[in-house]
């Protein structure tokens, strides 16, 4: 026969195993609103909505704070905003979650890029391929910032182990053009731009650089028309319309150069010193 103290401690046990079941179905339930907060979210991203989506990815972090997954979508929607230093701080937030993830690596290395803080994307980028030495991506952008710090010869190492993972990546065969045509290998360079544009003819950046290796060539007309189709798909990139302008003075078409530089520095006034050294680069050669 139960006496009270057994039906009592029948009854505590009974609330502790209902409680337990409460709070399990009840995070399961955030964790199914996050996960549908997300996919809206990824939604709006595809979309280049980036304020909308942050919104979402931001309502699933209110349901799951501790999701890895809405940090990093969240990151990446800030950082195609422009919100750099937001989407870094995203990242760090998700790196005390999961120190494991290549890919936050990575991403954290491109934000740090985009910040001109080189050495700290190096950093990064090393770290991503320590945890995934098959990341094309990590071994592509690790390339990129070699190159920016003037390693050509280690930037060309890492493009041709990025090419190796991923053969039809064209963004890296235009970044082992730039690499090439910065050391002098203007046949290798041209060669992998018209390989970029055999697997993506819409990359305006490879008509960028083709149209560049054409220009130290000394192939104007070709240059031009490179310069010509990179526009039409990129219409405010800064770089193709100075270089644009280095063609036209070099043709004697003065005026139509002094429009092709205003255009590109008033989008990217940073650009003057590297366009002034390019001039009188052009000035020695005559």
């Amino acid at each position: 026969m139960l006496n009270h103290d057994t039906l009592r401690g029948c009854a505590s046990t009974l609330m502790l195993l209902l409680c337990l079941a409460a709070a399990a179905w009840a995070q399961s339930s955030r964790a199914e609103t996050a996960a549908s907060y997300i996919a809206r979210g990824n939604e709006w991203y595809a979309r280049r909505e980036w304020e909308r989506a942050i919104a979402d990815y931001s309502l699933a972090l209110a349901f799951d704070p501790v999701s890895v997954d809405a940090l990093t979508k969240r990151a990446l929607a800030r950082y195609g905003k422009g919100d750099l230093e937001l989407a870094l701080d995203d990242c760090r937030r998700a790196l005390t979650l999961d120190l494991r993830q290549a890919d936050l690596w990575t991403l954290r290395g491109l934000l740090h890029n985009a910040q001109g803080r080189s050495a700290e994307a190096l950093a990064d980028f090393n770290q991503a391929l320590a945890l995934d030495p098959h990341s094309s991506i990590a071994w592509h952008n690790r390339g990129s910032t070699r190159q920016d710090r003037g390693d050509l010869e280690g930037a060309l190492a890492d493009y041709d182990q990025a090419i190796k993972l991923d053969p039809r990546a064209a963004e890296s065969f235009t970044n082992r053009c730039s690499a090439r045509a910065d050391k002098g290998d203007l046949d290798g360079a041209l060669a992998d731009c018209r390989r970029a544009l055999k697997l993506n003819r819409r990359l305006s950046q490879a008509y960028h650089e083709r149209g560049y290796v054409f220009y130290l060539k000394g192939n104007f007309n070709e240059a031009l028309a490179d310069f010509e189709r990179a526009l039409a798909l990129a219409p405010r990139q800064a770089e193709t319309l100075l270089l644009r302008g280095l063609v036209y003075q070099s043709q004697g078409r003065i005026s139509e150069a002094e429009q092709e530089f205003a255009r590109g520095l008033a989008l990217k006034p940073n650009l003057k010193p590297s366009l002034e050294r390019a001039q009188s680069q052009l000035a020695a050669r005559r």
